[in-house]
């Protein structure tokens, strides 16, 4: 009864062990999980407790994984971010100037482009009055290349019509998972104030 009982348990943890990663690996390919692989020459008393410690470890990544970045980012689908030309569109929202859209906010934190907004940030200079914003927002470094790698970059701003660019703090950039668009930002500007000029531009 004893070997069945901890057989049974065994097998329980063991499909428990296999659920979980499978959800981490669909949910959260950004978190570098594995599973431990185990034989039937597995069994014996120690294996249990080393499957309950895979399973507590798996259960707390799962935790986590739905919390991060890359499940809890705003997401940005303004059709404005994507003009490009000038068209002096004021895109409004929290702490607008003269209705010119503000992305130096605090309530702004981790976000992604998506929808009429583009599928990720523009990456080169556009000139004043565009993106719903007097002064356009973009980063020209290159981006992430592996899944759950975070870099900084410098977030820049167009003046004088492109005759030359502006920092305005950095940006931290995450990569979700293996597209490239699937990436996720969190601008660290230098101050804030009660109203801004500047936003992000996106771009496809």
């Amino acid at each position: 009864m004893a070997d069945g009982s901890l057989n049974q348990q065994l097998y329980i943890y063991r499909q428990q062990v296999k659920v979980i990663h499978q959800l981490l690996v669909a949910e959260c390919p950004e978190m570098m999980v594995t599973e431990r692989s185990l034989s039937d020459e597995d069994i014996h008393p120690f294996t249990l407790e080393i499957l309950k410690t895979v399973y507590n470890k798996l259960f707390a990544q799962l935790i986590k994984c739905r919390t991060t970045p890359c499940r809890t980012a705003t997401n940005l689908t303004e059709y404005w971010r994507m003009d490009h030309n000038a068209s002096s569109i004021a895109g409004g929202g929290e702490r607008a100037y003269s209705n010119y859209a503000c992305d130096i906010r605090p309530s702004l934190k981790w976000f992604r482009f998506t929808g009429k907004a583009g599928k990720k940030m523009l990456d080169n200079c556009v000139p004043e009055y565009s993106c719903g914003t007097d002064y356009p927002m973009w980063a020209d470094a290159d981006m992430p290349k592996r899944i759950a790698q975070t870099i900084t970059v410098q977030a820049w701003y167009s003046g004088n019509g492109c005759a030359s660019k502006i920092a305005s703090g950095t940006l931290q950039v995450l990569r979700c998972s293996e597209s490239e668009y699937d990436v996720v930002y969190k601008h660290l500007p230098t101050s804030y104030s009660s109203t801004c000029n500047r936003a992000f531009c996106g771009m496809d």
